[in-house]
């Protein structure tokens, strides 16, 4: 029984580890970040190449960690304006009065 136990966490350390070596294998177009390095907010440029299977797999996988990091994601089509000041108000409440 502790062998199944063992082996059992042996897979899950390596799902881990293959999940984390995937995700920071990563980039993103445009990262704001705070003084102290956090991730405040994500910018994606959506150009033709987002339309391959490949990019899509990769926006997805992209998309799961920083909403599961609570980094917002916007995403921007060439020639689009972002209001980035209003994504970082919404993301930090009473920095404005």
């Amino acid at each position: 029984m502790l062998e199944q136990a063992r082996d059992g966490q042996a897979r899950d350390i390596n799902a881990f580890e293959a999940a984390l070596n995937s995700a920071a294998s990563k980039s993103v177009d445009l990262a704001i970040v705070d003084h102290a390095g956090g991730v405040m907010l994500v910018i994606e440029l959506d150009n033709r190449s987002r339309d391959r299977p490949d990019r899509m797999r990769r926006d997805q996988e992209v998309k799961a960690v920083l909403a599961h990091c609570g980094v917002p994601l916007v995403r921007v089509r060439p020639g689009q304006r972002v209001e980035v000041g209003r994504h970082l108000l919404a993301r930090t409440p009473g920095l404005v009065d």
